[in-house]
């Protein structure tokens, strides 16, 4: 018996070739990261108005927070029946996007890896994000988390996930810190990091006292709390209770696995605050301190 080929949708272009420019974006993931327009460290020089880079996205419920983010789609690539799974949303896009459909082997060959998802896509970045912007939209109860040379994609990808799910105002990463549009920092965050705002600062930790707020209502100074297990800072609570009463602005700063926040970054910090634990344990995990944090400090909109 004669076993039909499967129907492809008009709207779907179909790529058998690996060469084919077309798909260029794809090929090879690991080592088109390398390359400025996926740079992964975000640097200011290689991420401009002019030239802003791309970014990769894959698995459904990323790619369905990218097509509802301010991102641009630049175009998506997947199995039939992965594509065929998002025909509602992919019926919504302008036809000039195109949506190139591929055998699974022919995709796993392309992206250099197992992609079990089936499902990737190609973003347009957008220029960064002026820091001032950020510190506009800190609020009591809606603290801006700070990030301090973080360059683990499932710690940043994770925090970012938290940080939208409990209410933050957005995200400062210090000019060290690993990108957060990077497909394993992006995948991890299940596209959050591509709703809530971030911004990279130029100077630490000087820039997380705001000073360039022209055309933009009148900031506030932060308040900034240096997350810290060291027996001498102030507990989580009273930290609370001090924000409660006097409703300031909050940056919860932290920093990177081991070696925790720099003795610079500490004495830049307003308040030293750690989260009580059991005797004999040190320290938690830098994600989820941030999500622990939050969920006493911020008040996620509803």
């Amino acid at each position: 018996m004669t076993v039909e080929p499967p129907h492809i949708p008009s709207r779907f272009t179909p790529i058998t070739d690996l060469n084919d420019p077309r798909v260029a974006d794809y090929r090879d993931v690991k080592e088109r990261q390398l390359l400025p327009e996926f740079d992964q460290s975000a640097s200011p020089h290689h991420t401009t108005a002019q030239h802003p880079g791309k970014f990769l996205a894959e698995g459904e419920v990323v790619l369905r927070m990218l097509l509802r983010s301010r991102f641009r789609t630049l175009s998506i690539l997947g199995t039939l029946p992965r594509l065929l799974a998002l025909d509602a949303e992919l019926g919504r896009l302008a036809p000039e996007i195109p949506i190139y459909c591929v055998d699974q082997k022919l995709l796993e060959n392309l992206v250099g890896f197992n992609l079990h998802r089936g499902l990737m896509a190609a973003g347009l970045r957008q220029p960064p994000t002026p820091p001032a912007e950020l510190f506009a939209r800190a609020a009591p109860g809606r603290p801006l988390v700070a990030l301090e040379n973080l360059v683990n994609h499932d710690n940043i990808g994770s925090i970012f996930r938290s940080a939208a799910a409990l209410g933050a105002g957005g995200i400062l990463l210090s000019p060290q810190c690993a990108d957060p549009l990077y497909r394993k920092s992006l995948r991890v965050s299940v596209g959050c990091a591509l709703h809530l705002p971030f911004a990279r600062l130029s100077t630490w930790p000087e820039g997380l006292h705001p000073n360039d707020t022209k055309g933009l209502p009148q900031v506030a100074r932060p308040l900034v709390l240096a997350l810290t297990p060291a027996s001498d800072a102030i507990d989580l609570d009273s930290a609370r209770t001090r924000l409660i009463e006097t409703k300031q602005n909050t940056i919860i700063l932290v920093g990177t696995e081991g070696p925790g926040l720099s003795p610079e970054a500490q004495r830049f910090s307003d308040l030293r605050v750690r989260i009580p634990m059991a005797r004999g344990v040190d320290s938690l995990n830098v994600a989820v301190t941030t999500a622990i944090v939050l969920s006493r400090l911020a008040i996620p909109e509803t």
